[in-house]
């Protein structure tokens, strides 16, 4: 089951939310597709893949961690995939509460 939260942009910046880029692999992951991608003669092979993995998201790191998710919001808020069983809701939704930022789980 999925579960993400939704929290104002403005709110998270001013209580002092970390931002910052991220790639979507590391630079041995990148590697490893791009021997694959410059080796491949099937159909199928692509380039949609190693572009992915070479793409900088947006991300914010989860309090009390040196973890960090995708947010996934645009404009005003801030979206991230918590589920409840996972690392990220309980230090988020702990955060959250501690600087008064409300926040919707859908």
């Amino acid at each position: 089951m999925r579960l993400d939260i939704a929290f104002s942009r403005a709110a998270a910046t001013d209580a002092g939310m970390e931002f910052t880029n991220l790639r979507n692999a590391d630079d041995l992951s990148i590697a490893r597709e791009l021997l694959e991608w410059l080796f491949c003669t099937a159909e199928y092979c692509g380039d949609e893949h190693l572009a992915w993995l070479l793409k900088e998201e947006p991300c914010i790191r989860v309090p009390f961690s040196d973890h960090y998710v995708n947010d996934g919001g645009a404009g005003e808020n801030i979206i991230v995939r918590a589920n409840k069983w996972g690392h990220v809701h309980a230090p988020l939704t702990t955060w959250l509460k501690k600087h008064d930022i409300t926040w919707t789980e859908f």
